[in-house]
């Protein structure tokens, strides 16, 4: 290979290599007004849910308070569901480019009241997209309330890189995930959390509040101006090795 033919290809393995990208901030709050929020459900069973804010109860200032609570469980599981998607933002990959993938976070505190055994603790970032929702799940150590009342304190949950598949379609109507993922690159999207809690065998009247606070969700996307550059740089490079040919030919 001629020395110009190799250089220009180096050339452009470095570009698209180094092509950089941004982060498009999603949603953030650290107040939950629900004004700016559509509820999803509730789904109950055998137990209650609700929300509302709190001026007192965040890390620090305003939250989101979920109460629960469940009746006798004893011989059956109680579940219970809820869902809040932000209608103050909307992400249009069309106009925006589509989404690589999603960086979420959650400040997230359990307070426990009658409840004995070891539960799990998770955060689930939401996506609404064409009227469906669809929830990851992103898994933080459970606890055992040995005390009663027991509280976690705040704990941050936090996860790089969800993609697609990492969202799972669910019904607030009936409690149920199925198997569809969101259309990164499809139409648009609006974002929020859930809440969703099971318990089985539980004394009657035991309470779970968990409080929400300081939620992020981004996502790295192509750079528009980046995207531009490398392309110029492709029809630039190419035509150098086809200048670069065509000497070669005169020259053999």
């Amino acid at each position: 290979m001629p020395r110009s033919q190799f250089a220009c290809s180096l050339a452009l393995a470095m570009c698209v290599a180094s092509a950089p990208a941004f982060a498009d901030t999603l949603l953030t709050d650290s107040t939950f007004n629900l004004a700016n929020y559509t509820q999803l459900g509730p789904f109950e069973f055998e137990g209650t849910i609700s929300a509302a804010q709190c001026a007192t109860c965040g890390n620090p200032g305003n939250a989101l308070k979920v109460n629960e609570t469940f009746g006798d469980t004893t011989t059956t599981t109680g579940e219970a569901a809820i869902g809040f998607v932000n209608n103050t933002v909307t992400y249009n990959p069309s106009v925006s480019g589509p989404i690589v993938s999603i960086n979420a976070s959650v400040d997230k505190d359990a307070t426990v009241t009658g409840i004995g055994g070891t539960l799990g603790n998770s955060f689930r970032p939401l996506i609404e997209q064409d009227g469906n929702y669809y929830l990851a799940t992103i898994v933080g150590a459970s606890f055992d309330p040995t005390t009663s009342p027991f509280t976690t304190g705040y704990i941050s949950f936090s996860e790089l890189g969800l993609v697609a598949t990492d969202f799972l379609q669910f019904d607030f109507t009936t409690g149920l995930f199925g198997t569809a993922s969101p259309n990164f690159a499809g139409d648009p999207m609006e974002f929020g959390l859930a809440q969703i809690t099971t318990l089985a065998g539980v004394t009657a009247g035991a309470t779970l509040e968990q409080d929400y606070d300081n939620l992020s969700l981004t996502t790295s996307t192509p750079e528009p101006s980046s995207v531009l550059l490398l392309s110029t740089l492709v029809l630039l490079i190419g035509f150098a090795l086809r200048r670069a040919r065509f000497q070669f030919s005169r020259q053999s």
